[in-house]
């Protein structure tokens, strides 16, 4: 069971107190990040009382897939991260909400990343669980390690999909490519499909011989990702393999038609 998050719903309580209040008890903040997202979404309360105000009561609209999202423009400066991890974190509304205000938090352009891990660790949800490590694409690499250092050990496996996935959409997913090579042992398929895709996309050249190791795995998607991914690595140690005669004949026809075409067949 996680641990509640009883110490950090108290003390961002106290971003709708005046400064002096929030002044006289930040020495009862545990975290650095806490102490940024309560001072940030006071600043905003004082400075931008209306979007402040929007933004911690504002309904969402819903994508076209049924997904609650918060289209405000006026939502993406970087002031506005404060309130908007505030609303997260108190943890009342539905899960679809929470991840909308996730997908709105990233695009706030904020000091955000921080926060996001240190809430990560709390959550309860999956679902928002999974969110929080997606966004940690457009973090800075030391927290976008932290984050998905954490959601490798989750025991959803989709935020451990979603953990090796950020390491093929970050910018700097290359210094990020060996927590990929982990995921690469996961028990469940679908986030070692993703672990080989992200080394691929990453440009991870370290991770080749443990990419190759997958060729043999017992399943399709993987052992398809895993010959795509080495090709992105290094085409021309591909074309050598001794796996590829055995995937020219694989059951798959994305694999067979791929490795016959790797040998030249």
């Amino acid at each position: 069971m996680r641990t509640p998050l009883t110490y950090l719903l108290a003390t961002l309580s106290l971003a709708v107190l005046p400064s002096t209040a929030l002044a006289t008890d930040l020495d009862q903040l545990d975290a650095d990040w806490a102490h940024d997202v309560v001072l940030s979404a006071d600043t905003l309360a004082q400075s931008q009382p209306e979007l402040a105000r929007v933004i911690a009561t504002g309904n969402p609209g819903l994508s076209r897939s049924g997904q609650p999202i918060f289209p405000d423009a006026s939502w993406r400066v970087p002031e506005a991260a404060g309130a908007l991890l505030v609303r997260i974190a108190e943890g009342g509304e539905s899960a679809g909400v929470r991840v909308g205000l996730l997908d709105a938090l990233s695009r706030t352009k904020g000091d955000w990343a921080s926060a996001v891990v240190g809430l990560l660790g709390h959550e309860s949800n999956p679902e928002v669980r999974r969110m929080m490590v997606e966004i940690l694409r457009e973090a800075p690499v030391a927290q976008a390690r932290a984050g998905i250092t954490l959601g490798l050990s989750d025991s959803d496996a989709g935020v451990r999909a979603a953990s090796v996935r950020v390491v093929g959409n970050h910018i700097d997913g290359v210094k990020l490519g060996d927590l990929a090579v982990a995921g690469l042992l996961d028990l469940t398929p679908g986030v070692r499909t993703e672990a080989a895709r992200s080394i691929g996309y990453a440009g991870f050249t370290d991770g080749f011989g443990a990419v190759q190791a997958l060729l043999t795995d017992s399943d399709a998607d993987v052992r398809y990702r895993a010959l795509r991914s080495l090709q992105k690595l290094n085409a021309s140690m591909v074309a050598g393999l001794p796996e590829l005669s055995t995937l020219a004949t694989d059951a798959d026809p994305r694999i067979s038609r791929e490795a016959s075409k790797l040998l030249g067949r």
